[in-house]
């Protein structure tokens, strides 16, 4: 840092954690944390689970001088949704086919937190690849994002750090992505929470409950959850023990050209592998990619919140504990990881 800040940050299994969390911070802070920061490398990192408890005081307490107003007053409230976070930083994630510690499933988990991922495989286990095709892998990725960044591919902030701005979507996908977050906050009204930035259309005659273009305006991309939760139907009540035993979502976030391209979802929750396991959150993930495959160019997310819910209620669970697979980690907690 004092030799004028970071050019990149890699990382190996629990460092790998490490590197993300920082690329995260670097993104939260609009560039202002690791300013200058162009690429991540990721050796056997995963996403699979929650960030720590206590990631957003972290953040308050090392980087709140330099955080907007709106970004610190939602973290101090809770309401920023990390988990869901889609970092805006070059990143390469590398996994071992044959990694049981690290699966490749939880590498991928990793990718669907990044904009802009790359992926390498080796056909090794839990360990840094170090044949001649896997070094020159990364170095060609390092050269690129390093080209990229010193071509201007991403623009300055006024504190010096590298942030980009979102893409828009024409006015025919934001309607229709605006239209579906209404319908949405009607259908699921305790269960739905906005989580990306808006102002209201008009101060005088704003309506809390109105999330349509009248009232609101967006900033993009949209971003918002939906808590997943037992629905009692006609047939009686749904059997509770079918879920998990903590609050799970699915964090939603729209590509300017959706529903045309598919939704970013991801699962958010706080709990450990003993109260969800990785095959539970791999198998739940599946689900919900095959229902918003079967949808596809359509407005996809009511199928994704549904086909979640019956992944539950017919068994999923029990289904995935059943399933043979690799050890699991179990390295959850605070931010002393």
């Amino acid at each position: 840092q004092d030799d004028g800040g970071f050019e990149g940050v890699l990382g190996f299994s629990q460092g790998s954690r490490l590197a993300h969390l920082l690329a995260l911070a670097h993104h939260v802070t609009g560039g202002r944390a690791l300013p200058g920061l162009a690429y991540v490398v990721h050796y056997a990192g995963y996403g699979d689970v929650p960030l720590p408890s206590n990631l957003g005081t972290c953040l308050l307490e090392t980087w709140g001088d330099v955080l907007d107003g709106g970004t610190a007053d939602a973290l101090r409230r809770g309401r920023l949704d990390l988990d869901g976070a889609a970092v805006d930083v070059p990143s390469l994630h590398v996994m071992g086919t044959a990694d049981r510690l690290v699966p490749p499933s939880s590498g991928r988990a990793l990718m669907g937190c990044y904009v802009r991922p790359c992926e390498h495989v080796h056909p090794g286990s839990h360990f840094l690849p170090a044949k001649r095709a896997d070094v020159d892998r990364c170095l060609e990725f390092v050269r690129g994002a390093r080209r990229r960044s010193k071509a201007g591919d991403e623009a300055e902030t006024p504190a010096g750090g590298p942030v980009r701005e979102a893409p828009r979507p024409d006015g025919e996908h934001e309607q229709s992505q605006v239209d579906e977050v209404t319908a949405l906050s009607q259908i699921f009204p305790s269960e739905f929470e906005l989580l990306s930035d808006w102002a209201p259309a008009d101060e005088d005659c704003y309506d809390p409950d109105d999330y349509s273009t009248e009232s609101r305006r967006y900033v993009h991309p949209i971003r918002y959850s939906i808590t997943l939760q037992p629905q009692d139907d006609a047939l009686g009540p749904v059997d509770g023990s079918l879920w998990p035993a903590g609050t799970i979502r699915l964090v939603v976030e729209y590509p300017p050209d959706y529903p045309d391209a598919s939704p970013r979802i991801s699962l958010g929750h706080g709990m450990n592998y003993h109260e969800f396991s990785m095959r539970a959150s791999d198998a739940l993930t599946r689900a919900v990619g095959e229902a918003v495959a079967g949808e596809a160019g359509s407005p996809c997310v009511m199928g994704a919140v549904y086909a979640a819910r019956d992944f539950f209620e017919g068994g999923g669970l029990e289904e995935a504990a059943n399933c043979c697979g690799g050890a699991e980690r179990d390295d959850g907690g605070d931010a002393g990881e």
